[in-house]
């Protein structure tokens, strides 16, 4: 999470516990309440990843909000029309318009910038509507009338971060809600699974595979758990099985991350040779002795990002490895923490190795984003599921005030792990 926002509460230690009452409050800092129960009601309710996020400390800047109501859509409508807001017809999300899927039940629109998801639930209880969710981390509610998380124990298990099912026996029955807990597992590699969680997601994969081998229309959604820093344990349960079939063709490391529009992100072979020649000159100038022509926009980079000036010059850049910052670079230090702190603001997951004996790199790296991993068995965990040659080899250990791992029988010196 960035330092110092106000938008959501500063837990810099990743095994800090924030108090309920502090999300509440943030909650109705970020969330244009008023204007949301102008439109839809009392009656209204926050939901899914937002709240999550918030409660483990990543960043929700560009997060969108889904909100569930009882509000009839015919008095949504009207009172759509009374703020006067118009139907889309182009189902983006745009300020004063908004957008219906249609047949179940969804609006979109866009509320002082904040892009808002609400499904109409009619008089279903919200203890009944969020039995029928998918996982506890997505089920987490807040009351708009009340301002209050209503359903206290899902937040506990957030905090403690462990993975459970709303309603274990729908999610036998159910792909995507597998689905669901596997994305989750593949992003979030503290997450703690329960025995009866692990148990049902391996009773569900040979139902998983049928499904998604009848529905090749789907596939897709397969994409959600792959590509993340922890892919590799959510594909660990699909190992006994024939799985080619439905992860054949699809993409197993990112090689496009999201950026704002002030900078530009392409895959590595999309990188013309007239950029690839002027980000080779920073990178080498800023590196001076360190800089090793080999390692540079070689097999390992999938995707690059970087700024250049109104000539056309570069200002900053950065070479990933799918979510890992493989190497980053800038004109000067205030270049260097905006590229960074936007790479951390739009994806989930951004994590990167420094030397321990950077030390003012690895601070300067704490303004941006990204925050020291002092947890043994996630350091090892990221590490083995990002290069399987790490098992066995690995030691992690305290060192000079900070967690450091490094390889047997290598000559590397110790390194830091940082995760936004």
């Amino acid at each position: 999470m960035l330092m110092n926002n106000p938008e959501w509460p500063i837990n810099q230690n990743e095994n800090e516990r924030v108090d309920i009452s502090i999300i509440e409050d943030t909650i109705k800092k970020i969330l244009p309440i008023n204007e949301i129960k102008d439109i839809f009601g009392d009656r209204t309710y926050l939901i899914g990843g937002a709240i999550r996020d918030l409660i483990i400390g990543k960043n929700i800047q560009t997060s969108d909000f889904d909100l569930m109501t009882r509000m009839p859509l015919e008095q949504i409508i009207e009172n759509f029309d009374k703020k006067g807001y118009k139907k889309s017809t182009i189902g983006k999300f745009n300020e004063k318009e908004y957008s219906m899927k249609e047949g179940v039940g969804v609006i979109n629109t866009m509320i002082n910038g904040r892009e808002i998801q609400i499904g109409i639930k009619g008089e279903s209880t919200i203890e009944d509507l969020i039995q029928s969710g998918d996982i506890n981390l997505n089920c987490c509610a807040f009351d708009l009338g009340s301002d209050k998380i209503i359903n206290e124990n899902y937040f506990d298990e957030i905090q403690k971060k462990e993975l459970k099912f709303c309603n274990p026996t729908s999610a036998l029955d159910n792909p995507m809600i597998i689905i669901s807990a596997l994305k989750q597992i593949s992003r979030l590699p503290d997450l703690i699974i329960p025995l009866e969680t692990d148990s049902i997601i391996r009773k569900s994969i040979p139902s998983v595979i049928e499904y998604f081998c009848n529905n090749k229309d789907r596939k897709h959604k397969l994409i959600q758990i792959l590509g993340n820093i922890n892919s590799a344990q959510a594909l660990e349960y699909f190992d006994e099985y024939d799985k080619r079939y439905i992860f054949d063709e699809l993409k197993t490391k990112k090689d496009r991350l999201k950026i704002s529009d002030s900078y530009t992100s392409v895959s590595a072979p999309n990188l013309s040779e007239e950029n690839k020649d002027k980000l080779s000159l920073l990178i080498a100038e800023k590196l001076g002795k360190r800089f090793v022509k080999d390692k540079l926009f070689n097999s390992k980079i999938s995707s690059v990002i970087y700024k250049l000036d109104e000539n056309g010059n570069p200002l900053s850049c950065c070479l990933m490895d799918g979510e890992r910052m493989y190497l980053a670079t800038a004109i000067n230090t205030d270049e260097m923490v905006k590229i960074v702190s936007n790479l951390c603001k739009y994806n989930y997951n951004i994590w990167t190795t420094i030397d321990l004996s950077h030390k003012q790199l690895i601070k300067l790296s704490q303004k941006t984003g990204l925050t020291e991993v002092i947890d043994k068995k996630v350091i090892e965990k990221i590490l083995t599921n990002y290069n399987p040659s790490y098992k066995d080899k690995l030691i992690v250990e305290e060192k000079g005030g900070c967690t450091v791992f490094s390889k047997k029988d290598s000559d590397d010196p110790p390194q830091v792990l940082l995760r936004s």
